[in-house]
């Protein structure tokens, strides 16, 4: 696994916590080098105010209190 990707984990469980009581389900956006992160309903949504806050910039993606951002159905 990437450093980058244990890095965008690491952050992400340091939110965990706080972000599950009110944003269950809902998609969060990391900025890893900055620990920025952005919250919305879909990925779209996120991404586009993510990307214009840090423009060229690298994200990640997760679902908030789930093990990942979609399901296969």
């Amino acid at each position: 696994m990437s450093k980058q990707i244990e890095k965008a984990k690491r952050l992400y469980h340091r939110l965990e916590a706080r972000l599950l009581p009110k944003h269950r389900g809902q998609v969060v956006a990391i900025e890893i080098e900055s620990g920025a992160y952005f919250l919305g309903d879909d990925e779209l949504e996120v991404a586009r105010r993510a990307q214009a806050q840090f423009p060229g910039k690298l994200f990640y993606f997760f679902r908030v209190g789930e093990r990942a951002v979609h399901k296969l159905r």
